[in-house]
């Protein structure tokens, strides 16, 4: 995936940027489960349970995903810095996320199998449908939130800058 002129203007003006068909790995809810299962053997404190069946892994161990750590490695390049990676899973529509809330680090949220609402405050609220593939920058301190419609996977890279 190559950054556009568009999107990097949207990102030296600390806007959010909807990405929509990033081509990047869809993930299966096999490799997904796989990864889950790494992380609840090898530091089960890294999982956290969000509620009816949702939750947020905050690491990628399993090889099964290891092309989603690709971007990662490219965004590390892109931004020269350390990027952290958590595994949003909600296996039911019905399953709980967070609320509105803002990050201390600009995130890019990529929709990797079922789909999402996806609203940001900038400063009035935005809402894209996210289906596999597409994917969200967000600058830091800015408000967002996202509602699974269906059982979902969504991994967010984190620019710990």
């Amino acid at each position: 995936m190559q950054f556009t002129e568009d999107f990097l203007e949207n990102y030296k003006n600390k806007k959010h940027y909807y990405f929509q068909s990033t081509e990047l790995p869809l993930v299966d809810w096999f490799s997904a489960i796989h990864n889950l299962d790494e992380v609840a053997r090898n530091y089960p404190e890294d999982i956290l349970e969000l509620g009816n069946l949702g939750v947020v892994v905050h690491d990628i161990q399993s090889d099964k995903m290891f092309v989603n750590m690709e971007f990662a490695h490219y965004l590390m390049d892109v931004e020269q810095c350390a990027v952290s990676s958590h595994v949003y899973m909600s296996f039911t529509s019905q399953s709980k996320s967070f609320p509105p809330h803002s990050d201390d680090v600009d995130v890019y949220l990529y929709n990797a199998l079922g789909s999402i609402n996806f609203t940001v405050w900038d400063p009035d609220p935005i809402t894209y449908t996210l289906v596999p593939g597409d994917m969200v920058y967000v600058p830091k301190g800015m408000q967002h939130q996202s509602v699974p419609l269906e059982p979902r996977v969504s991994i967010s890279y984190g620019i710990e800058k």
